[in-house]
């Protein structure tokens, strides 16, 4: 999902609800605000999907959560996570 607005979060808590229904734990990754709010502007259920909403490589998703871990010091403008989901 790319958000553009804020019925959008409601969108994507419906959507985690309907994927946990199961009873069973969710990998998410999200591209979020840099900032201590941490807004998400995309969800996917992959790294892959990320990517390809963002128009990246998967290898560069997995670069910038890296360079994230190893230098959380610096200022973003956006970042990414990998949320664990339970029902």
């Amino acid at each position: 999902f790319l958000l553009n607005r804020s019925s959008d979060l409601a969108m994507i808590a419906s959507h985690v609800e309907a994927i946990t229904r199961g009873g069973e734990r969710m990998t998410l990754y999200m591209r979020v605000t840099g900032d201590k709010y941490e807004l998400p502007l995309a969800v996917g259920v992959s790294v892959a999907e990320i990517a390809r909403l963002q128009g990246m490589s998967p290898s560069s998703i997995y670069t910038a959560m890296y360079e994230q871990r190893a230098h959380p010091e610096r200022k973003r403008k956006s970042k990414f996570i990998k949320v664990e989901v339970d029902e």
